[in-house]
């Protein structure tokens, strides 16, 4: 009667790691696991380069021109200026009273994430954990009416409005969809 020898490659990488320090054994039996989707295995190395692809979005919007109505401000993703931004009129809500559908959110940094509006009826970003404020999203508007406190994209080409909003809308909703519909925004 023969013995039987395993080759199997994940019985000998487990043998190996018997030997280990304590320290090291669960970093190394990590690094051996894989995972099956379908038919093809996907192992922890090739995850991490696919995770290593997927850029963080930092999105900012910089409140620069503050009126007695509204505020208009710079977008940026990554550092890079992409469009204007138009809210309602940002009041200190230490001192000042929050008049409903007139105030833009405080300043912060918010988790934004993609889903479906009733209201608009498509899917939009909407900012979360917003203190005194619900349903906050970046949606498409061109005057101060069109915002109950939501951010408006667009372009500032004419005074107190935003322009070609939709457009604005469309690319930020597929910039924060392509990174898993996730993303972070810092208002300031």
């Amino acid at each position: 009667m023969s013995r039987h020898k395993p080759n199997s490659t994940n019985s000998h990488k487990a043998r190996s790691i018997k030997g280990m320090s304590s320290k090291l054994k669960e970093p190394m039996r990590l690094l051996f696991l894989s995972f099956q989707i379908g038919r093809q295995i996907i192992t922890l190395p090739e995850i991490h380069k696919v995770m290593a692809k997927i850029k963080k979005i930092h999105l900012k919007v910089e409140r620069r021109w503050p009126t007695e109505n509204y505020t208009i401000g710079r977008f940026y993703v990554n550092g890079e200026f992409w469009c204007n931004t138009l809210e309602p009129k940002v009041r200190d809500l230490t001192k000042e009273k929050k008049v409903p559908g007139k105030t833009a959110i405080p300043a912060g940094t918010y988790e934004v994430i993609i889903t479906y509006s009733q209201k608009f009826k498509r899917r939009l970003p909407i900012l979360l954990n917003v203190p005194d404020f619900t349903g906050v999203r970046i949606h498409s508007g061109n005057k101060v009416e069109d915002t109950e406190a939501c951010i408006l994209p667009g372009e500032n080409k004419k005074k107190g409005m935003v322009l070609n909003s939709k457009f604005w809308e469309g690319k930020i909703t597929n910039l924060i969809e392509s990174n898993g519909g996730k993303a972070l925004i810092n208002i300031i």
